[in-house]
């Protein structure tokens, strides 16, 4: 489904972005995957977003993943929210490489810190 969605472009944004809150983890999962690979503000505004509301797991480290890896800098903030009250040591893992994939200094600064 992601794999080949993100063929049609920013064309497609608007349907992902709907499948980001599916009830199937599966539509969920691969709206993250095709959201990242379109990029874009819209896309990426949309990720960031999702990272603050979602319950899945696995949907969850995808965004924080995602919004590191096209070194999103507004999602600086909402990391740092998060980094700031988790406790479970593999989400804070995943936090810390998100925060430093997206090589802002002031992220770094907080990495190091850790």
């Amino acid at each position: 489904f992601g794999e080949r969605l993100y063929l049609f472009g920013e064309r497609a944004v608007p349907a992902l972005v709907e499948h980001l809150d599916h009830e199937h983890a599966f539509l969920r999962r691969n709206a993250v995957v095709a959201l990242e690979r379109i990029g874009g503000r819209t896309a990426l505004e949309a990720l960031t977003a999702a990272l603050g509301r979602t319950r899945d797991p696995v949907q969850w480290c995808r965004l924080a993943l995602a919004l590191g890896r096209r070194r999103y800098v507004p999602a600086l903030d909402p990391l740092l929210a998060q980094l700031g009250s988790e406790r479970e040591p593999w989400r804070l893992a995943v936090l810390l490489y998100a925060l430093g994939a997206l090589g802002e200094p002031r992220a770094a600064a907080t990495v190091a810190r850790r």
